[in-house]
């Protein structure tokens, strides 16, 4: 067994560009949040349930590319560097695919799902006008899940900031002008927050296709495009990615299921439930950063025979992810009032929101530490087992939740404790596996 070890620079610096991308797709999602905010609960309601419903659909295709950067990233510990453009290319197949099956399903079929799942007819026209614009983007969307593969598994993950710097100027900067209708642009309220949020994905795709041709030794990994499958290969990262997609599906729809209860306590309260997602995705953003940089390098130490630093790494990675939180904790926890007054100046949301808040101020830390345990359980490239983690513990979660609302009655307040049930078990249970699980022979 090899003896490498992974330093917490290493760490740091394969973490910390995924982190500043995070930083700048928060301030986007800050911004249409702050912006809607002003249009009333309805438009934030709407984004809010028109926003995940997308993102079911992104996070599924996700899972295509979380799949191939666990392959490529095994490859690029083994050093076998030349079959990284072979996995590109038949993933890149995949992804045409599925992120059109996704397009049609959402075009066509989300105003029939709405009709059955939302109280509000306000809230159902508004979420499925966003919707009709917001599908657009699972497209561009896919190229990037992609790219960002790509480059994380070969440890250059530096562009990841660039791109999402991108997105978040060109978003920030069509929000304004199509919600409100500023610069001669016509103004469209939800569906302008739907259309910008489009946009700013084209113009990272159209970044990342040029920066690959420009910056990438393409012979090295032999990269290029094709329109020929290699079962085989097809067929094994189908085998590592299928799971990771339903997992994600799963995850995401855990959310949209918990604001779809949220909803049947009333408009507010979703508006509120909104704001409080805002700002728990900020204080994870380093939470997502070394989550990722976990997976990718237990791969890669897997690929390097040196699967005995496995547990030494996510130590490492754990103890760094908590004081980062930390660090972007604190001044939340100072000055509260004033980031709410960002998201609404609706006197009553303010005062809702605070509970939640301090919720989530608690459920943060274990959070941190659990995702980073189930991340490097899904790095092992037993994807199955991730799946079965994610699906037992969102049971478990949405049953919660379920009785708070609909059984207990529960504020809004008490309905957000259930996010402690997900964060511990989510982390035990990972935890348990990695030490008692036979996963150090897997082979993908």
């Amino acid at each position: 067994m090899g003896q490498l070890k992974v330093s917490n620079k290493k760490i740091w610096n394969l973490a910390y560009p995924i982190i500043l991308g995070g930083i700048a797709q928060n301030i986007v999602l800050a911004t249409d949040t702050a912006f809607l905010g002003r249009l009333g609960e309805v438009a934030l309601g709407a984004a809010a349930l028109g926003g995940l419903f997308y993102y079911i659909a992104f996070f599924v295709a996700n899972g295509i590319g979380v799949g191939a950067q666990i392959i490529m990233s095994r490859r690029f510990g083994e050093k076998n560097y030349t079959l990284i453009g072979a996995v590109m290319a038949q993933t890149g197949i995949l992804m045409a695919g599925f992120t059109l099956l996704l397009f049609v399903f959402m075009y066509l079929f989300s105003g029939a799902f709405f009709s059955m799942s939302i109280n509000s007819e306000e809230v159902r026209n508004a979420t499925h006008a966003f919707l009709t614009y917001r599908s657009w983007g699972i497209f561009f969307a896919g190229i990037n899940v992609l790219m960002r593969a790509f480059f994380i598994s070969i440890h250059r993950t530096r562009v990841i900031t660039y791109t999402t710097v991108l997105i978040g100027i060109v978003n920030v900067t069509l929000d304004y002008a199509l919600i409100f209708g500023h610069f001669g642009l016509p103004q469209m309220g939800v569906e302008g927050a739907a259309l910008a949020s489009v946009i700013s994905e084209a113009s990272a795709s159209l970044f990342l296709i040029v920066y690959i041709q420009v910056m990438i030794p393409s012979k090295r990994y032999k990269l290029r495009f094709t329109l020929k499958p290699e079962l085989e290969r097809l067929g094994r990262i189908m085998k590592i990615s299928t799971p990771v997609m339903l997992q994600n599906f799963l995850s995401m729809a855990g959310w949209f299921i918990f604001f779809l209860f949220v909803e049947h306590l009333g408009e507010a309260q979703l508006a509120v439930s909104n704001i409080i997602r805002s700002i728990y995705m900020v204080l994870l953003i380093p939470v997502f950063g070394f989550a990722s940089a976990a997976a990718t390098l237990v791969s890669y130490l897997m690929g390097s025979e040196s699967t005995d630093q496995v547990f030494p790494l996510l130590r490492k990675v754990v103890v760094m992810v908590i004081l980062s939180v930390a660090v972007i904790l604190i001044p939340v926890i100072l000055f509260q009032h004033s980031f709410l007054r960002f998201y609404t100046v609706s006197p009553e949301l303010i005062e809702l929101a605070h509970g939640p808040l301090r919720v989530i101020f608690g459920t943060v830390f274990l959070y941190a530490v659990g995702f980073t345990l189930f991340h490097g359980v899904s790095g092992t490239g037993n994807t199955l087992v991730s799946l079965l983690i994610e699906g037992s513990v969102l049971i478990l979660y949405l049953v919660t939740v379920w009785l708070f609302v609909f059984v207990f009655h529960f504020n809004v307040t008490l309905v957000w404790l259930a996010e402690f049930v997900y964060a511990v078990f989510l982390g035990l249970i990972s935890s348990v596996y990695l030490k008692m699980g036979h996963w150090q022979d897997k082979l993908v």
